[in-house]
């Protein structure tokens, strides 16, 4: 326990590193593609769908493996720049990640400006401000402030969907727990405390998403 214990820094670290790389880079993702999800219809807008609805309607474990075991399988790949990052353990559970968070956050920031009031779009177009201006000055702040509680939930499943990444050899705080289960068949001793880490860093993310909606006065 007392190694356990020392080697549980680096592992925490290792989580968080994770999930906040596949949280933000995710959100980047949605930004964009939630964006262009309302400012398309038809043919294209049917198109950019498919995105979010594999990543949505397949399990994040699943895509960790084709990502890491199955594009390893890809001859060309391998003579490729790419190869430095499907080689990568820890490169390709943040992609996984950062796919899978775009793919959920994209439909909720297309959700959250379609329910604006059209008004005032209509408004703004009638003040002679184009239609991209108008996106990003007026509707995406608005947005992002009521997103904010399901955003808050969408940081607590990125955690959790971190410990998946120990299946692809990585020592992130599951991992670093399953190896010490391996060696000591004691698992009462040890899934406690990571399930404590886990619920403490659950608990931060949820004030410090409680603190930004205080701070914007949020409902």
């Amino acid at each position: 326990m007392q190694d356990f214990i020392t080697r549980l820094p680096e592992a925490v670290f290792l989580t968080l590193q994770l999930t906040l790389v596949g949280f933000f880079a995710g959100q980047l993702i949605a930004l964009v593609l939630g964006s262009c999800l309302h400012l398309t219809s038809g043919y294209l807008h049917k198109v950019l769908r498919i995105y979010p609805f594999v990543f949505r309607g397949t399990p994040l474990l699943i895509q960790l493996f084709i990502l890491y075991y199955g594009v390893a399988q890809i001859g060309f790949i391998r003579d490729t720049f790419l190869w430095t990052t499907f080689r990568d353990a820890r490169a390709v559970a943040m992609l996984a990640l950062t796919l899978n968070v775009g793919a959920y956050s994209s439909i909720l920031v297309f959700g959250a400006l379609k329910h604006l009031p059209k008004g005032q779009v209509e408004a703004a177009s009638a003040l002679g401000i184009g239609r991209l201006q108008t996106l990003v000055r007026v509707e995406i702040p608005q947005a992002y402030r009521h997103l904010l509680p399901s955003l808050s939930n969408e940081i607590i499943f990125t955690l959790k969907g971190s410990a998946l990444a120990s299946t692809i050899t990585i020592m992130e705080l599951t991992g670093l727990t399953r190896t010490f289960i391996a060696k000591t068949y004691a698992p009462f001793e040890y899934f406690p405390v990571a399930g404590l880490v886990y619920l403490a860093l659950g608990f931060v993310a949820l004030q410090a998403f409680r603190y930004l909606e205080k701070r914007l006065k949020l409902p």
